[in-house]
């Protein structure tokens, strides 16, 4: 369980009225058994005013998580132009916080008038271990969202040149079934994805 940003998301302020569940399941029947077992996962369902599920299939990425790689991928999930989810995680060093705080104003305003369909600042840590769940149309928008000439490009140059990061990981996943309720969710409702 993870705790979301303030404001448009990618504040260092939490927000503790939003949360992020990453959860593991061996199978999709077994994803399907939770979600409808589960009495603690149901009763947060039921409280929230809005929510989403999506079941991921992870696609292609690199990188670790608390020292390991999490995912399994299969790069033979998703086409060029199918509708994708990326998450991303880092571990900040120390001496790099607040250089890397400094920057995070510029590209989260970019970020938001970016075509990403859905984008939410995430992790356990959030000052220190950073974590952002997007969803996009396609691989090209997040391409040329992530690596033309764009503040986020500027950043992630950054990232490499000053050394900010103790660990990372990037990650793309296929979108299998995505369920939502909310105003939140308004550029997912024409996915052609089906619901759980």
């Amino acid at each position: 369980m993870m705790g979301t940003g303030s404001g448009k998301g990618f504040s260092i302020w939490p927000n503790f009225k939003r949360y992020a569940i990453l959860s593991f399941f061996e199978s999709e029947q077994s994803a399907k058994d939770f979600l409808i077992e589960n009495q603690k996962y149901n009763w947060y369902l039921s409280s929230a005013d809005q929510h989403m599920q999506a079941l991921l299939i992870p696609f292609k990425g690199h990188g670790s998580w608390a020292g390991e790689v999490p995912f399994d991928y299969d790069n033979s999930v998703l086409t060029d132009s199918e509708p994708l989810a990326v998450i991303t995680r880092a571990t900040i060093r120390t001496k790099a916080l607040p250089d890397f705080w400094r920057n995070v104003p510029k590209v989260s305003s970019f970020m938001h008038s970016a075509p990403a369909l859905h984008q939410i600042g995430i992790g356990e840590y959030p000052i220190f271990m950073q974590a952002t769940f997007s969803i996009w149309e396609n691989l090209k928008s997040l391409k040329e969202t992530a690596y033309t000439n764009t503040p986020h490009a500027e950043v992630v140059k950054k990232t490499r040149e000053r050394n900010w990061y103790k660990e990372e990981l990037f990650a793309e996943f296929a979108i299998r079934r995505i369920s939502m309720k909310g105003e939140n969710f308004e550029q997912l409702m024409n996915l052609n994805i089906s619901p759980f």
